[in-house]
């Protein structure tokens, strides 16, 4: 009887110990991509394409669709890669934000950062010669994690 309670014991303290080492191995990104205690970020890639005469914005990875609503944590760094596929060099530009790519030339791409924006909605515009295409929306949204 003695020997099958400390059996007992010494299997739930073998069972508690390996559970202690698998998230300690877990957490140092030998199985996710990021360290569990470091920050997440959002990294879009959008693409500006000419559709039968018209300038599109049109998702292309971590978002999908035309003209896309695009959404960020307000508490985490977002990135935004734009892609000109069109034959005309543009801007990319955030109202609200004052968030502007670099100017992009045909074929060219640019990686916009955007860290702690105020939550609300924003507009978002292709600038093409100096004119304003509304193009979408832009979102910054507060996530309460432990709500």
């Amino acid at each position: 009887m003695k020997s099958t309670k400390t059996f007992i014991v010494i299997g739930v303290i073998a069972g508690f110990a390996f559970f202690v080492l698998a998230i300690a191995y877990i957490g140092q990104v030998n199985v996710r991509e990021r360290s569990l205690l470091l920050g997440e970020k959002v990294e879009q890639i959008i693409a500006l394409e000419q559709i039968n005469g018209e300038l599109y914005v049109i998702g292309v990875r971590g978002i999908g669709g035309q003209n896309p609503t695009l959404v960020m944590r307000s508490d985490y760094p977002y990135f935004l890669t734009v892609l000109n596929r069109d034959d005309e060099g543009h801007n990319f530009y955030i109202d609200g934000l004052n968030v502007t790519s670099k100017y992009i030339p045909s074929n060219g791409m640019d990686t916009i950062q955007i860290y702690g924006s105020p939550e609300g909605t924003y507009q978002y515009y292709v600038l093409t010669n100096g004119e304003k295409v509304l193009s979408g929306e832009f979102r910054s949204a507060e996530v309460c994690d432990f709500c």
